[in-house]
């Protein structure tokens, strides 16, 4: 930018005004104390007090006392007296109250949570396991390892499939979507690929697709939340509804889990390892099913996706060979 003409010597005799003001600005200050100044110093001196420095040198510092009188504000007998430490006390303790939460938030649903590092069969003693017996639950070799990174993979994909952002038909699409994915989720080996890309195969070929096809509201990866008080206070659960898609009865909620069963002799789920699949997530369904009944005020059934067997285990068991190809 342009400089009018002269401006360094108008500079120039601007600093000096400006210097000769804070001057007669430290001389007002300094002049005002009745009896005493107390001048803070920091250890680079270039503060506003900068110009009394030189004349400090030789000050002693000002004591500190270490037994400093409680201050009080009233009258000369005490009347109306104030305790400004006890004042001050009460006030941090009421900042630091209100900044504590109020409510705890927890994750309804716990799937898939057991460590990389612990097999299947330890999860009877897991902390996260949850109920349902764990020794009819069985990861391959292939997945023991992955379960988690794996599932979030499965997940994505079917998401994609159901918002019609992954053509269903064209394998080497789905192969190459799903090896992306578990790259970003650190997860390596062709294994994993063909497991992602047969249980977007079946899950696309299944009576399931059919219905969520036919349907004229489909939502996935529906957000949830609810509030409920229990004896430790207030909790708030959170998670995430899979899949929802309207019948003509009402509606149908899936949850898709991709831990394999102990299966029989035809290849189908146990009903041991069904039976305690559906108690492991009894309550995630439940809650889910709740939600949704009250926001739709309609009907609504549950149940899991098992992507490993291509099978569909409804929330009542008594119905599963029914459903079960």
């Amino acid at each position: 930018m342009a400089e009018p003409d002269g401006w360094a010597e108008d500079e120039q005799l601007e600093e000096r005004y400006l210097a000769a003001e804070q001057l007669r600005l430290v001389y007002v200050a300094a002049t005002r104390a009745a009896d005493v100044l107390v001048v803070g110093q920091g250890p680079t001196h270039s503060g506003p007090w900068k110009s009394l420095h030189l004349g400090l040198r030789d000050v002693e510092d000002l004591p500190i006392p270490t037994d400093a009188p409680r201050a009080v504000v009233g009258d000369a007998e005490g009347r109306g007296a104030v305790d400004l430490a006890k004042t001050r006390q009460r006030r941090q303790d009421g900042w630091q109250q209100a900044a504590r939460s109020s409510w705890e938030q927890i994750t309804v649903s716990d799937a898939e949570l057991w460590p990389d590092s612990r097999p299947i069969s330890q999860l009877d003693s897991h902390p996260d396991s949850g109920p349902g017996n764990a020794s009819e639950l069985e990861w391959g070799p292939d997945l023991e390892h992955h379960g988690r990174e794996y599932g979030r993979v499965v997940h994505r994909l079917f998401e994609q499939c159901i918002r019609g952002l992954l053509p269903t038909g064209k394998e080497q699409t789905i192969e190459t979507l799903a090896s992306s994915l578990l790259m970003e989720q650190g997860v390596a080996g062709e294994q994993f690929v063909a497991h992602a890309v047969k249980a977007v195969k079946d899950f696309t070929n299944s009576p399931l697709w059919e219905q969520i096809q036919a349907s004229t509201q489909v939502h996935c990866e529906v957000p949830y939340a609810n509030a409920t008080v229990s004896k430790t206070g207030k909790r708030i659960e959170r998670g995430v509804i899979d899949l929802v898609f309207g019948t003509e009865t009402g509606w149908r909620l899936v949850d898709y889990k991709t831990q394999p069963l102990r299966i029989d002799a035809d290849g189908t789920p146990t009903d041991e390892s069904a039976s305690a699949m559906l108690k492991r997530y009894e309550h995630q369904l439940s809650a889910y099913v709740t939600h949704w009944e009250q926001v739709t005020g309609q009907q609504v059934s549950g149940g899991l996706w098992l992507t490993a067997h291509a099978c569909w285990l409804p929330a009542r068991v008594d119905d599963r060979k029914a459903n079960t190809r």
